[in-house]
């Protein structure tokens, strides 16, 4: 028994490369292990790509009352991924290097406000579509940031409803009857976000190409731009003061400049601010003041250039 013991421990000492080894093999192994994508199905998290705040064609739960006017305007749906791909693990403290695929559902709806709390419904589009997401933390001129990029593939259409009718004259309001109007595109945006422990922020730059319309004759092409800023420390984080702008450019294509007077171009552009609980890319409640000037959203009114004041709610789910 003592002679088998010492046998096998002359075997280790003359083999110290093969331990080693084995120890280095076992080492490596299990750093493969904590750096290999980890493939999450239906997470329970935000979106890997934050909606941007003030973009009013983004997918959201929100009512916003018009200031000026019996108008209301009233928002159902988001952006979920359904697969994410980790290639790190996630930390509370950094940008999570990430992938994802999702899918968006929503509506814009516009009612018309009315006595004994009447909201007849005028006008409503649905848009649904898949998308892409991507974010990794870099460092910029000695900044931490994340730079996040999303492309989406999207189908929009716009629809009249019972209350553009004018039941008493049997008739459609302003002459305006339905008509078929859809849009089918891809957009793709590209932000850079980041700061200090008190502001953060970001940027973002995007292309919107419609590759088909009805009705025909469109331009196709849409440039996008934005920024958002907002307090990390107000009230020690319990709210999020936020300011959020959004610009895009518009060719209107034949089409669209006979209907809206003969520019080339036009703009939307629109500005939201206010508070919100809790952190600014966690779910939360948004209480917003929001300004919208240039070509109208809803597809009917496509036309229409409007300059509007609203106040209202915004949840972030």
């Amino acid at each position: 028994m003592r002679f088998t013991s010492l046998f096998i421990a002359a075997l280790f000492i003359l083999q110290p490369c093969s331990s080693q080894t084995a120890v280095a093999q076992i080492a490596a192994s299990q750093a493969d292990s904590s750096v290999s994508p980890q493939v999450r199905f239906t997470s329970g998290n935000r979106a890997l790509f934050s909606p941007l705040v003030a973009d009013p064609k983004e997918p959201r739960f929100a009512v916003l009352n018009v200031l000026a006017g019996n108008q209301l305007l009233l928002d159902i749906g988001g952006t979920i991924d359904l697969v994410r791909v980790n290639f790190q693990s996630p930390s509370p403290t950094e940008a999570q290097h990430a992938a994802a695929f999702g899918a968006d559902f929503g509506t814009f709806t516009l009612l018309r406000k009315e006595n004994d709390f009447k909201f007849p419904v005028e006008a409503i589009d649905y848009i649904f579509g898949i998308n892409v997401s991507y974010r990794q933390p870099v460092v910029i001129f000695s900044e931490k940031v994340s730079v996040s990029a999303r492309l989406r593939l999207s189908h929009i259409s716009a629809h009249f409803v019972d209350g553009h009718y004018d039941g008493d004259n049997q008739e459609w309001r302003d002459a305006k009857p339905p008509f078929v109007f859809s849009r089918e595109f891809f957009n793709f945006v590209v932000a850079v976000e980041g700061g200090r422990e008190a502001i953060g922020g970001r940027i973002y730059l995007g292309y919107e190409w419609i590759f088909h319309t009805l009705p025909n004759g469109f331009g196709t092409s849409v440039l996008q731009t934005g920024a958002e800023v907002y307090s990390n420390e107000f009230l020690a984080g319990a709210v999020t003061p936020f300011a959020a702008t959004d610009l895009r450019l518009l060719s209107l294509g034949e089409a669209g400049r006979n209907a809206g007077g003969g520019d080339a171009t036009t703009g939307m552009f629109s500005v939201q601010a206010g508070i919100k609980t809790g952190a600014m890319r966690g779910r939360g409640l948004r209480i917003a003041v929001n300004y919208q000037s240039g070509l109208d959203i809803h597809g009917m009114y496509f036309y229409r250039r409007i300059e509007q004041w609203s106040l209202g709610l915004v949840i972030d789910l």
